[in-house]
């Protein structure tokens, strides 16, 4: 009789395959959650250095798509820290994709929250005589598209003038080191204007140097939500003229 050992076949190991599945889908969940901060700063920088217009940078990217895309971000975290739980090795990848869409979520609400303040873009320390631009100034807004300068200005929480009659030189060295770039000196005023590093939003400041007293005031130059940004800028010069 024949002799001969019958081979014995081996089941294909499928548990390897899965688990390399398991890990490849909770990276693609991570790259999710980077679309919201990636498009965040495209559409930021973009419309700073002029590559987009604010209507698409700020309008639809800023706003609209990046709340969606930080929303899927947190929803597909999740679903990475569940899969994770079965596979610990990729349990710092699903935890990075957590604190990436946590991260995204909060600024987002942070920034919703400045912007439902409706916190005015033309503000001042002397509401009831509120400082004029010069004509210089206006043509300068007008040749940036700017909106026309309304003759009153709001109040602004913390801002108030300086109680004495400040030199022309400090009005300007104030306006500098509140980050503003300085384009006019005169013996009663100073005026200069500040852009800011994300979607370069533009605000023009003017200082009124008068006897006895000091005015600010500092008006955004779009008229699209900023929240109490202007206000800010303004306390700020207050701060450096008090110093």
């Amino acid at each position: 009789m024949p002799t001969g050992e019958t081979a014995e076949a081996k089941p294909t190991p499928s548990r390897p395959r899965a688990r390399k599945g398991g890990d490849a889908l909770i990276r693609w969940m991570l790259a999710i959650t980077l679309l919201a901060p990636l498009v965040a700063f495209a559409g930021a920088l973009g419309s700073r250095f002029g590559a987009l217009d604010l209507a698409v940078g700020y309008d639809l990217l800023g706003l609209r798509l990046v709340r969606i895309l930080a929303f899927a971000g947190l929803a597909a975290a999740l679903v990475a820290v569940l899969l994770a739980l079965k596979r610990r090795r990729s349990l710092i990848s699903a935890l990075a994709a957590l604190i990436l869409a946590g991260g995204s979520v909060g600024v987002l609400s942070w920034q919703e929250g400045r912007l439902a303040t409706n916190a005015p873009g033309d503000v001042t320390s002397s509401p009831a005589d509120t400082p004029p631009y010069s004509r210089l100034a206006q043509t300068t807004r007008q040749t940036a598209g700017a909106t026309t300068v309304s003759g009153t200005a709001a109040a602004c929480p913390g801002l108030v003038s300086i109680p004495s009659q400040v030199a022309p030189e400090k009005a300007s060295a104030a306006l500098a080191a509140a980050g503003f770039n300085v384009v006019g000196t005169a013996p009663y005023r100073a005026e200069g204007y500040h852009e800011g590093f994300w979607y370069g939003f533009a605000h023009d400041a003017v200082i009124r140097i008068r006897p006895g007293q000091t005015d600010v005031r500092v008006t955004a130059r779009d008229d699209r939500p900023q929240g109490p940004v202007a206000c800010e800028l303004a306390r700020r010069i207050a701060t450096e003229l008090a110093g």
